[in-house]
């Protein structure tokens, strides 16, 4: 499946193709709904607010404990080779 960033902006558009789709606009906020939720995917905006989207992608894998795994997907406006090899997580498949 492709989706645009438009379609991930847009969690109606995402419902509507079928995904259970949940909401958080800050790193806390976040880890709450994944306590709660167990989220199977996540689409983690590397610059929000409070609490930057690496540092969240490692607590996200901490609070999962063994659980099911998680598939982490970094989106960012940020260009730099920096940015993007930061990103890669452990077990990550680099797209462009």
């Amino acid at each position: 499946m492709t989706l645009d960033f438009a379609d991930l902006r847009s969690p109606r558009r995402v419902r509507h193709m079928g995904f259970d789709v949940r909401t958080a606009h800050e790193g806390y906020q976040a880890l709450d709904l994944a306590r709660a939720f167990h989220p199977g995917t996540a689409f983690i905006d590397i610059g929000l607010p409070e609490m930057d989207g690496y540092t969240l992608a490692s607590r996200l894998r901490e609070q999962r404990n063994g659980g099911p795994p998680l598939r982490l997907i970094a989106v960012t406006g940020y260009g730099q080779a920096t940015d993007r090899e930061r990103g890669l997580w452990p077990g990550s498949t680099p797209t462009r």
